[in-house]
């Protein structure tokens, strides 16, 4: 007799519509690589949205459903609920 055993893949952590809320994505957020929220944290506070967009695009590789909306609040210039997010 053979056992196979399923190997476990974490995967990004999924977001449904009431996960929206700050507290969703700022639990979101802590799943990331730390330097990625450092970049994004940085990006907010200067209010760069080149360097913002490009951390976005980093962190889509992670959790692509974050990312996309994280875009949203850079596209709608809302740093300011970015901030809040990123801020622990």
């Amino acid at each position: 007799m053979r056992y196979e055993y399923e190997q476990l893949v974490a995967e990004p952590m999924k977001l449904n519509p009431f996960d929206r809320s700050a507290d969703g994505l700022a639990t979101a957020v802590t799943q990331l690589p730390p330097e990625l929220v450092v970049a994004l944290q940085q990006a907010a506070v200067e209010i760069d949205i080149d360097a913002a967009q490009q951390t976005i695009h980093q962190i889509a590789h992670h959790n692509p459903d974050l990312a996309e909306i994280l875009a949203e609040l850079v596209e709608h210039y809302r740093f300011d609920h970015l901030q809040k997010i990123l801020t622990p």
